[in-house]
């Protein structure tokens, strides 16, 4: 008596997904403004339709998205060139970081560790 059944919540996802791997660029290295970027990153699993990676660039006035990555382009390892000078309007201290979004209801599936770079000049 007194010892009702709780019900226990579903698990909303089956498996954890693997981790977003930074590769480069290495953290405090220091770019100029109108230099293109390189950014590498990994991730275990494959992209299955209507997810992609997008490449962030936060500072102090925000977070802008350097570009997208929408299908894979280095077996498991992910590449995109981005340059600068169409995101950061003055030198400072940025972060950078590779988040895997669904398109189809905008859920985040996955981010990387926020990596630091430098811009200086202009």
């Amino acid at each position: 008596a007194g010892m009702e059944p709780s019900a226990t919540p579903e698990a909303t996802v089956a498996s954890a997904p693997g981790a977003i791997a930074l590769f480069g660029p290495p953290p405090g290295i220091q770019f100029s403004r109108g230099d293109t970027v390189s950014f590498y990153w990994s991730w275990p699993d494959e992209l299955t339709e209507g997810q992609r990676f997008v490449v962030y660039l936060a500072g102090d006035s925000g977070r802008v998205v350097l570009g997208r990555v929408e299908e894979q382009n280095l077996g498991q390892t992910y590449h995109l060139a981005a340059p600068l000078s169409d995101s950061v309007e003055e030198a400072g201290a940025y972060r950078w970081q590779v988040v895997l979004e669904s398109d189809a209801n905008k859920d985040i599936i996955g981010e990387s560790e926020l990596r630091l770079i430098g811009i200086v000049g202009g």
